[in-house]
C-alpha cells in the first residue's frame, strides 16, 4: 500500500466502517493524540465530513480555524469526504483537533498519523 492510500485508511477506520449508526455515535469525533504520542504528521489534520455538506461551510470552517485543504477524498464506505487539512501557523495538532470539535459538520476529527504496515 503506498502512503498515500495508508493516509486515507487511518481515518476511514476512525470514521466507523462497518460500524451501525448508534455505535459510530457513541464514539467520540475528536481523536486527539494521546500525551506523548508523536507518530503523527505534523501541521496536518484529517476531517471527515458528509459529502453533501456545502462548500460554503468546508470554506468558513477553514478560514475560521486558519487552515488550508490539501486533499479531498470521497469515501463511499462510511458516507464521508475526507480531508487532509494543513495547519501553517504553528499550531499544535492537538489544540487544532480540540478546536475543530466545536464543529459539527464535522463528524470525525484526528492527526495524520503515520500508518506502517509489517
Amino acid at each position: 500500500m503506498n502512503a498515500g492510500a495508508s493516509l486515507w485508511l487511518g481515518l476511514a477506520l476512525a470514521a466507523g466502517v462497518g460500524m451501525d449508526s448508534a455505535s459510530a455515535q457513541d464514539v467520540d469525533r475528536r481523536l486527539p493524540p494521546s500525551p506523548g504520542e508523536s507518530r503523527f504528521r505534523a501541521g496536518e489534520v484529517l476531517v471527515a465530513i458528509a459529502p453533501e455538506t456545502p462548500a460554503a461551510t468546508v470554506a468558513r470552517i477553514l478560514r475560521t480555524h486558519r487552515l488550508t485543504e490539501t486533499k479531498l477524498a470521497d469515501v463511499a464506505l462510511p458516507g464521508s469526504s475526507i480531508r487532509l487539512w494543513r495547519i501553517s501557523d504553528g499550531r499544535s495538532v492537538a489544540s487544532v483537533v480540540r478546536e475543530l470539535a466545536g464543529e459539527p459538520a464535522l463528524t470525525r476529527i484526528q492527526p495524520n498519523y503515520i500508518y506502517e504496515l509489517k
